[in-house]
């Protein structure tokens, strides 16, 4: 047991300089999948390995050297299996929601040093076996001035992209200011603040800014190409931004969040997502995603989903083609679903879930949200605008994108091709299955970012026409306008000088 409180200080004074050491190593051994299974498997033995293995080898230490916990060995056994819910009870209903990790350490290292104490309590008493408990309680002190004095809190709550270098971790954590934490029986949220901005955080996910008006953008955008606006659902509802968006636009909005962390937390978020909470057209439903799909009996005219990327396995299992099925199911016949992707998926990610799109829908369409952040709208009839002035119905969105540099009416040239599912843009590539998920394997053998393959594919098919096809006749195309709003919002990308390119050949004179 004096290796268990010993195991827990190492942990503590280790802690913050493996972090550290992981996210040195983390771009070099990426590149090679053994050296990045050995450096997390080191980490967490170097970390762990002492409080795993002494914690689990009490009592066959025991039976070595006391017969008489041979002889009661099944007992004792059940006696830690009760131990064990206890445990379970206690942190889920007490520790984890009330103190901080470091904080639950020391309490873990204390229960040790109590049970020692306790096991050794007659031979104390006539100061015998005195020097095993003596060395627990001062390896506990040791440990307390340790977690006071190098235990850092806040680096749990940075992204775990922030480990992937270490000067990303530096800088991420010099920039990081304390967060205003809030925690349920198993999961962490909170609101991070860096730099002045403010950052949605659950557990190790972190989302864009919550005062980026992106997320706002991909809830308006939806609504604007959607035939009917009376019943949406939007999968996810993190932050409240995307959601909160389609909330004003459409006549009612169901959105489904798997967390009741983050559904009891909206209010803390009401700044940024329109007090989403309080939306009488709004119903939140706790429940999962794909649970919801298949026990719900109604119909949409737009499905949204906004569950955060494939990167994270839990969630590719919304770009398979079995949950297709299940999504076609929940459509009107004119209905939209709209999924994102973005940079971090690689080439070869892109490529899946497309043709897995493919095989379940009749057409799709892909609008930019930001360069390398793209909303696809899939749909059995083909995609076009329908409601360019629907922002109107909501003065306070209205009022919020034009405070942000976005006119609501021009969102409609955010459209890169009107039709993905053409000849011209065959995505040679393995369809994404629950039994094989093809995608999860992508996703993780992915070493470094990788997406200019797909785009220049993408990119060579871009046409003012097609734009225009796109747009009218809900509304008056304008290739002027068009590039004159690409300027604005995407500044000399990539895009902006393709669209230009066409634009000269398109439009006489158009520097003029």
């Amino acid at each position: 047991m004096l290796a268990n409180v010993v195991g827990l200080l190492l942990f503590i004074v280790l802690y913050r300089d493996l972090l550290f050491v992981y996210a040195d190593l983390y771009e070099k051994a990426v590149e090679h999948g053994m050296a990045i299974l050995f450096l997390k498997g080191g980490i967490l033995a170097l970390l762990m390995g002492i409080p795993a293995v002494t914690f689990g080898a009490t009592i066959p230490a025991l039976l070595n050297s006391r017969r008489e916990v041979a002889r009661e060995s099944g007992h004792l056994l059940y006696i830690c299996s009760l131990a064990n819910v206890a445990g379970f009870l206690l942190m889920a209903l007490v520790l984890h929601q009330y103190l901080d990790y470091g904080v639950q350490l020391l309490v873990i290292a204390a229960l040790v040093t109590a049970a020692l104490l306790a096991f050794h309590f007659d031979e104390i008493r006539q100061w015998r076996g005195y020097r095993l408990p003596l060395a627990a309680a001062v390896v506990l002190l040791s440990t307390a001035g340790w977690q006071h004095w190098k235990w850092d809190e806040d680096l749990l709550y940075l992204s775990y992209t922030s480990f992937h270098s270490a000067k990303d971790m530096e800088d991420d954590r010099k920039s990081f200011n304390f967060p205003e934490k809030f925690k349920g029986y198993q999961d962490v949220f909170s609101i991070n603040w860096s730099n002045g901005n403010p950052y949605f955080f659950i557990n190790g996910y972190i989302s864009i800014p919550m005062n980026n008006p992106s997320e706002k953008t991909v809830g308006t955008l939806g609504p604007m190409f959607s035939p009917q606006t009376k019943q949406a659902l939007v999968l996810g509802l993190g932050s409240g931004a995307t959601a909160s968006a389609v909330g004003l636009l459409f006549d009612h909005t169901d959105v489904v969040e798997i967390n009741p962390v983050v559904r009891d937390n909206q209010f803390r978020m009401k700044p940024w997502n329109f007090d989403i909470e309080h939306n009488p057209r709004v119903t939140i439903v706790v429940d999962d995603g794909i649970h919801y799909i298949q026990s719900v009996d109604k119909s949409y005219d737009m499905i949204l989903n906004t569950v955060t990327s494939p990167l994270y396995f839990s969630s590719s299992k919304l770009y398979t083609v079995d949950f297709f099925d299940k999504i076609k199911r929940r459509l009107n016949p004119d209905g939209i679903y709209l999924t994102w992707m973005d940079s971090r998926i690689g080439s070869e990610g892109a490529r899946i879930i497309l043709n897995s799109l493919r095989q379940r829908f009749a057409h799709c369409s892909i609008l930019f949200v930001k360069s390398g952040y793209y909303l696809l709208v899939a749909s059995d009839k083909p995609v076009k605008l329908q409601h360019p002035e629907l922002v109107a119905k909501a003065p306070q969105l209205q009022t919020y994108l034009l405070q942000n540099k976005i006119v609501p009416r021009l969102l409609a040239y955010n459209v890169l091709s009107s039709e993905v599912f053409t000849d011209s843009l065959k995505f040679a590539a393995p369809i994404n299955t629950i039994d094989r998920p093809v995608l999860e394997f992508a996703m993780a053998s992915l070493k470094k970012k990788e997406f200019k393959v797909f785009q220049n594919q993408l990119y060579d098919t871009l046409s003012l026409d097609d734009v225009a096809n796109s747009v009218e006749p809900a509304m008056k195309y304008d290739p002027v306008e068009h590039l004159a709003y690409l300027t604005m919002v995407l500044k000399n990308s990539t895009i902006t000088a393709q669209f230009e390119r066409l634009g000269h050949l398109y439009v006489n004179n158009l520097d003029s």
